[in-house]
């Protein structure tokens, strides 16, 4: 099984004392300018030191060649970040984190996982993928909302994703999607045969196979009586 670990020590941040330093000159240097010294400019000076931040912290755990060693807070550090970047409409760079996220995941063999991440990249009005994929299915005034080519193939990705990780009745909600999109939208009825074949291959596998969901395990190593590397932690295994 593959482990991750969860630490309660706070450790410094890699650039943490260039970090101060610079927005220290940063923050003079606005403050003795009339025109720096504008809200949208302070606005501004805080989302370069976010940002800054949330990079430090990723870089933190960036260096071990072993992608299962920190695996928790690489990722905890790559969603904190692409919350920021989403809020902040940096899509592209956003994008880009998503895709690595992914790969992390795949690496790992955590392919339910992955197949969440991928999701992501869909822009929803909700935020809850799921429940707008839901939504778009049970519509029927023909107001089901068209999927572009973009949202095709990252349902696709995520649907095999999800495929790889037995996760079989997500990877179905995402083929009704398309089923519904495909019946009443464009009316490309080659694609929903495939669509409807793939789907009837999922029943049996929901019928027929068990379906065994990962376990995940707190450890807590507390006291004295634990080496340096452990003592006081909190590690969490999946297995």
């Amino acid at each position: 099984s593959s482990s991750s670990s969860s630490s309660s020590s706070s450790s410094s941040l890699p650039g943490e004392g260039f970090l101060k330093s610079f927005t220290s000159q940063l923050e003079n240097k606005f403050r003795d300018d009339d025109v720096l010294s504008s809200t949208l400019a302070i606005r501004f000076l805080e989302g370069v030191k976010k940002l800054f931040v949330l990079l430090s912290a990723l870089s933190k755990y960036e260096g071990s060649v072993d992608s299962s060693v920190y695996e928790d807070e690489r990722s905890e550090a790559m969603l904190m970040l692409m919350e920021y970047l989403k809020e902040t409409e940096r899509h592209e760079m956003r994008i880009n984190y998503i895709n690595k996220l992914t790969s992390l995941h795949k690496s790992l063999g955590s392919h339910a996982e992955a197949g969440n991440v991928v999701l992501m990249t869909l822009g929803t009005s909700s935020g809850d993928i799921l429940a707008d994929i839901t939504a778009a299915i049970e519509t029927t005034d023909g107001s089901c909302p068209p999927l572009s080519s973009f949202d095709i193939q990252l349902l696709t990705s995520a649907m095999e994703s999800f495929k790889l990780g037995n996760d079989w009745k997500k990877a179905m909600l995402l083929l009704d999607r398309l089923r519904k999109h495909y019946k009443d939208v464009t009316y490309e009825y080659n694609k929903l045969a495939s669509v409807l074949e793939e789907q009837a291959v999922l029943y049996r596998h929901v019928h027929e196979q068990h379906n065994y969901y990962c376990s995940l395990f707190r450890v807590s190593f507390m006291g004295l009586g634990w080496d340096v590397a452990n003592c006081n932690k909190v590690f969490i295994y999946r297995g």
